[in-house]
């Protein structure tokens, strides 16, 4: 970075340096005028432009004409006014695949004139375009206008308010298949990834300063270096303070204090007579050391430590230097008790922590039986360390030693400490492991706040753990950094002082960052190498549960950014197996089905996120290098949960459930499929009728809420009187969660006719109901059957189409009515026509009625049945036997005006944000219920339905007299899926469902299955077919 002095003395130029011990004279030459450049090995084209366009190994443009010479950087340089033209050969001079640009430029325009000011360009389609755009961007272009199916990428940034006329500016463009870079005045001010081999470019030639009679550069160039690889931000620094003269040059600290063994890289900056500061790196100092008995340099810049004393060294660079002392203490001790795991192709590092301020991380090496040790990773701010990418049945030894912010060893070695390999995965578990940092700017945060924040970061990893299945683990990396933000969002100033405490480029799979006066909740973006970052901490979903110590502003927005950031490696590695896909809908309903509608639970929210993550399975396990890592556990019973790892967000141990048995309470639900059925808490793992309601987990399609699995028909309308006649059929009793000061009871009755859906509720409080209908159902509000038939597409987002990502647009807009209020309505949208609403209070028990008619206006809860472009012909729910509705009850107290879904104390009937299904049943009243005509006649399977299905299939079959009895499904091979009952029954009408899961709680695949009844003799088979 370059930067203004404030007020700062630096060393002088001057021909001799005083220092603290003899030293008496060092003598220095100083550049006395800007150096050009001397072609390398990466050099493909030099031009000086020296009153001559020839490049310095004898290229000759194939057109110069409009040109002349000017004063230059060093000497002369080229202009370039409007009209002129200036030709080179591609083939030997420019390569598409990758590359770096470097020039100085003098503008004869100021940066914000809205011109096209053209560089380089080279092709059209998929070519190759330096240039300032006529928004007033300095940017590069690789892929112009992406042919063949790749987008084009670029970068840049905007120089409308920096550059004025008449003043130069030192320039650098990098491009590769994994970014393209923007550097100014040595400076990296843009980068975004690439992600895919640039293509070759046809064009034969290229032009410099414009393209044909378009985008003159009208400006002056000079120092014209295009290499063949991609030059570092060193090279590209050094480049620039070429074309300067310095005044003088500082380190710091000074006088540095280091230990015996420590490395230790110094911070020098260089003040140019032009006013610019530049951070020059170490290493292309020219450096000597007094007492190299005491203290070295070695070629990598650093100062190293060799026996206790005192010494100074001197640096020198680009004619300026600067002296400092030294004093070499005593090394601090060894990290202490190193213990190394071994599982399969994984090993687990651990050790004690050496107490210190000036130990900001460790490394780690590794070495093989027989081989010799070798850094293998670092880790700021712990002490625990993950290795992938080990040889089965391989033996390892590791170490560790603690390092400074510079990344310099400030410690002894510990001792080694063993680790083999298991031959075989048997007894682990395996789950995708993306390396998470945390850079979390705390100044002006409280202590309990920053606890808070941490919780809600944690929290989120937890909820991604849960909703991928076990699939994908967050491993966070804490830093705490007591200052401010260097920036209101991911910018080049944050990484440089994040780099400056010690993270490197592409340390970290992901990144996420929180401070005060953030710009806001966003990403992704590309950051300190292969790094994909996001921000934020302020946006809020309601999440279920009221812990004081958890921030769930930060729980969200990391929920919300990250699901971004997913997307984005997903994008980026070409990994579509199948798609990750971000659903940012529903923020508004469509201007098809009325305008704008207020938003009430915005984005995707917790549920569509987590729909998306169950829905990419394993395949998280198949993210490529450098997003490769894995975490293994230890599950001895095979269940998916590891036993007891403090390294996952959940474990056996954690969830307690039994670690010698994959389906700890025998309920035919597996321990995984207990803690990951829902997506903020897991059923009971011990207990086999989670919601008391007398039917197994396992084979109980919602375990979690004792409500009723159908609707019934009602035979006669109820009177909405508000009466609550003995009649209703229960569907519901109590609620999932509440955030009320104060326990209430509340029922919950339910049916449907054809003519609308009957409500009542009972309760000790006065409340206001929001009530979101799925016309749909089947599975939860995302699955879309109707959606995407005829080739329609969803409004919002095209990747939702191949994955059914997309439902109903009933999800915001509740169906709102309050105890005691008039009228039916969707919320902030007015009423419903046919709605019927009353309530009474008698007893202590507030008692409401409604009707939600089948025709229903916008944003309601309708099911979209596309045709031809996506032009609606039903609206509303569609209401017959056999039908699944979604359905979904937020109940808060009626306060004032206060209308909102999730006040202070809102409740749930079900987890926030997901629907419960139920079939739209006949006039039964129970599935178990005597039969009106007395008992059946045999024993038969007498239903299956609906079928085909999806999530789960209600199986009805009769029992003629009391016995043993036994319902499974078996694939088309035979084998047995999952048994669904194995007992006595009595005789009579009964009824199971299977939730489309296998016996250890697993999803099963679509398909055909068959369900199969055995009961005194009978033996029957239904074909079912499961269509995920």
């Amino acid at each position: 970075m370059h930067r203004f002095p404030k007020g700062r003395a630096h060393a002088c130029a001057v021909m001799s340096i005083a220092l603290p011990i003899a030293l008496s004279l060092v003598l220095f030459p100083i550049a006395a005028h800007a150096q050009e450049h001397t072609t390398d090995a990466a050099t493909s084209l030099l031009l000086h432009l020296n009153s001559s366009f020839t490049g310095a190994a004898g290229e000759t443009p194939t057109q110069a004409t409009g040109t002349s010479y000017a004063a230059g950087v060093f000497g002369m340089g080229a202009n370039l006014p409007s009209g002129s033209r200036l030709s080179y050969n591609a083939s030997g001079n420019l390569a598409a695949a990758q590359g770096t640009l470097e020039f100085w430029v003098r503008p004869d325009w100021n940066g914000a004139d809205g011109q096209d000011r053209i560089v380089l360009a080279w092709g059209t389609w998929g070519g190759l375009l330096v240039c300032k755009d006529g928004g007033d961007y300095l940017r590069i272009i690789v892929n112009r206008w992406g042919p063949g199916g790749t987008s084009e990428r670029g970068a840049g940034l905007s120089v409308a308010s920096e550059w004025v006329a008449g003043v130069w500016h030192h320039c650098a463009f990098t491009w590769n298949a994994s970014q393209v870079q923007v550097y100014v005045d040595g400076e990296l001010r843009a980068q975004e990834a690439v992600g895919f081999t640039l293509p070759a470019i046809a064009a034969t030639t290229f032009q410099i300063g414009g393209e044909g009679a378009s985008g003159p550069l009208a400006g002056r160039l000079d120092e014209v270096r295009i290499s063949s690889a991609v030059r570092t931000a060193g090279e590209i620094l050094e480049s620039y303070a070429r074309g300067l003269t310095f005044a003088s040059l500082a380190i710091a600290p000074d006088p540095l204090q280091i230990s015996v063994g420590w490395t230790v890289t110094p911070t020098l900056t260089a003040v140019a007579t032009s006013g610019p500061v530049l951070d020059v790196p170490s290493a292309a100092c020219s450096w000597t050391v007094v007492d190299t008995t005491v203290a070295k340099v070695d070629v990598q810049g650093r100062i190293l430590g060799r026996r206790a004393g005192s010494t100074s060294a001197v640096a020198l660079w680009h004619g300026v230097a600067d002296a400092v002392a030294i004093t070499v203490q005593a090394a601090l001790a060894a990290p202490a008790n190193p213990r190394a795991v071994g599982f399969h192709t994984t090993a687990r590092v651990d050790w004690d922590p050496v107490v210190g301020d000036a130990v900001a991380g460790y490394e780690i090496e590794r070495r093989p039986s027989g081989g010799a040790f070798a850094a293998v990773g670092r880790v700021l701010a712990r002490t625990s360390f993950n290795d992938v990418g080990l040889t089965p049945g391989q033996a390892y030894e590791y170490r560790a030693v603690g390092i400074d912010a510079y990344g310099s060893r400030i410690t002894a070695l510990s001792t080694a400490c063993p680790a083999t390999m298991q031959a075989t995965s048997a007894g682990l578990s395996r789950h995708k492991n993306l390396e998470l940092l945390v850079a979390f700017y705390t100044e002006g945060y409280a202590a309990n706040d920053i606890n808070r924040m941490t919780q809600g970061i944690r929290k989120a990893i937890e909820f991604y753990w849960r909703t991928t299945e076990g699939n994908l683990n967050f491993d966070p990396t804490f830093l705490y950094i007591d200052a401010p933000l260097p920036a209101d969002i991911w910018s080049p100033e944050v990484e440089a002082d994040l780099r400056a405490r010690g993270v490197r480029d592409g340390q970290y799979d992901v990144a996420y960052l929180m401070g005060l006066d953030l710009a806001g909740c966003l990403g992704p973006y590309h950051v300190l190498g292969s790094t994909v970052a996001a921000l934020g901490t302020v946006c809020r979903v309601a999440y279920p549960e009221n812990l004081a110590a958890v921030d769930y502003s930060v729980a969200w927005t990391f929920t919300h950014e990250m699901h971004h950031v997913l997307e984005r490696l997903d994008d980026i590695t070409g990994d579509t197996t199948p798609d990750v896909v971000f659903c940012h809908f529903p923020w508004n309903y469509p201007a098809l089905f009325g305008g704008e509608g207020r938003q009430l639970d915005w984005g995707p929210h917790y549920n569509g996120i987590a729909v998306t993550n169950r829905l990419y399975g394993d395949s998280w396990l198949t993210f490529p290098a450098p997003y490769d890592g894995v975490l293994e556990c230890v599950d001895a019973d095979g269940d998916g949960l590891p036993d007891a790892d403090d390294r996952a967000p959940r474990d056996e141990a954690g969830f307690g459930s039994s670690p010698a048995q994959p389906d700890s309470d025998f309920d035919g639900l597996g321990d995984l499929a207990e803690y990951a059925r829902y997506d903020f808490r897991g059923t009971q793992p011990t207990v086999p009728d989670t919601d008391g309601d007398g039917v197994l987990d396992g084979a109980d399609p919602q375990p979690l809420y004792d409500v009723a699995p159908t609707l019934p028909q009602l035979a006669a309308a109820p009177v909405i009187d508000g009466v609550l006649e003995p009649a209703w059929p229960a569907f519901a009793s109590g609620y999932y969660y509440t955030s009320a000061p104060d326990p209430f009871t509340l029922e919950t009755y339910a049916g449907w006719r054809a003519e609308g859906l009957y409500l009542a509720f009972a309760s000790s409080a006065r409340l206001r109901f929001h009530v979101s209908v799925d016309g749909s159902g089947e599975n939860g509000r995302w699955e879309s059957p109707v959606r995407h038939v005829g080739g329609a597409t969803d409004t919002d987002n095209l990747d939702n189409r191949p994955n059914h990502i997309g439902d109903v647009w009933g999800d915001g807009n509740d169906i709102t009515f309050a105890h005691g209020l008039a009228g039916v309505s969707v919320y902030d949208r007015g009423a419903i026509a046919g709605a019927q609403v009353a309530s009474t209070f008698t007893g202590g028990v507030y008692r409401t009625e409604v009707l939600i008619p089948a025709t229903l206006p916008p944003g309601a809860g309708y099911t979209w049945y596309p045709a031809g472009a996506g032009t609606p012909v039903t609206q509303g729910l569609t209401l017959e036997q056999g039908r699944v509705l979604g359905l979904n009850v937020t109940v808060a107290p009626v306060v004032g005006s206060d209308v909102w879904e999730y006040s202070a104390a809102w409740s749930g009937l079900f987890e926030t944000h997901s629907y419960v299904d139920v079939t739209l049943a006949g006039a039964a009243t129970g599935v178990d219920d005597p039969p009106a005509t007395g008992l059946p006649a045999r024993s038969a399977l007498t239903d299956v339905f609906p079928n085909p299905f999806n999530p789960s299939v209600t199986v009805r079959y009769d029992v003629a007299a009391p016995g043993r009895v036994r319902v499974s499904v078996h694939d088309l091979a035979g084998r047995e899926v999952a048994c669904l009952l194995d007992g006595q029954k009595p005789a009579g009408r009964h009824a199971l469902v299977w939730t489309g899961r296998d016996a250890r709680g697993r999803p099963a695949a679509s398909g055909v299955y068959f369900a199969r009844f055995v009961a005194a003799g009978v033996a029957e088979t239904r074909k079912i077919m499961l269509v995920r």
